[in-house]
C-alpha cells in the first residue's frame, strides 16, 4: 500500500490531493487547496504553503509527493513565484525524507485523458471516474489528484 500526495503548485492558489494506491486499486483520501489570494507578502506566502504542506504530511503520511513540472511561459515573474511554491512544498517533503517526483502536465494530461492538450474540465471529468468521485473538485484540486494519478500509472512499484 502506498500513500501520494499530488501538488498542483501556484502562488496564489495550491492543490492538493491524496491516494492510496492498494494492489491495483487507487482510492481517493483528500484533496483541498491552500489559498493565499489575500497575502501579498511573497515571503509570507512561501511560509504558509511549507507550513500547510508539512501539516498534510504529518496527518496521512504520504509515501511519495509528486509535483507538477512548472510550464515555461513567457511571464517571468510567474515563473519566479510559481518556483517559490514548488519549492516550499519539495522542502517540506524534503524534511520528511519523502521522495519528491515530477511530471509535466502534458504527460499527465495524456496518462489521464488520452489526450495531449487536454482542457481543464476534460481532466476534472476522468480524475472523477479514475477516482469513482460522487461529486466533482476545483481545478487545482483536480491537477493534485490527476498528479498523483499519474505517478501510480507510470511507477507500477507505487
Amino acid at each position: 500500500m502506498s500513500i501520494i500526495l499530488g501538488i498542483d503548485p501556484g502562488y496564489k492558489i495550491t492543490g492538493y490531493g491524496i491516494i492510496k494506491k492498494y494492489k491495483n486499486n487507487l482510492f481517493h483520501i483528500d484533496n483541498g487547496s491552500i489559498s493565499l489570494k489575500n497575502e501579498s507578502n511573497l515571503f509570507k506566502v512561501i511560509k504558509n504553503i511549507y507550513i500547510k504542506i508539512s501539516s498534510i504530511i504529518v496527518e496521512f503520511k504520504p509515501n511519495y509527493l509528486v509535483i507538477e513540472q512548472i510550464f515555461v511561459g513567457k511571464n517571468f515573474n510567474s515563473i519566479i513565484k510559481l518556483s517559490y511554491a514548488k519549492s516550499a512544498a519539495i522542502i517540506a517533503s524534503s524534511n520528511y525524507n519523502i521522495p519528491v517526483f515530477e511530471y509535466n502536465s502534458n504527460k499527465t494530461k495524456k496518462i489521464i485523458t488520452g489526450i495531449n492538450n487536454a482542457k481543464k474540465n476534460e481532466i476534472q471529468i476522468s480524475v472523477k471516474k479514475i477516482l469513482n468521485l460522487p461529486f466533482y473538485i476545483n481545478k487545482d484540486e483536480s491537477d493534485a489528484l490527476a498528479i498523483a494519478i499519474t505517478h501510480c500509472f507510470i511507477n507500477k512499484n507505487c
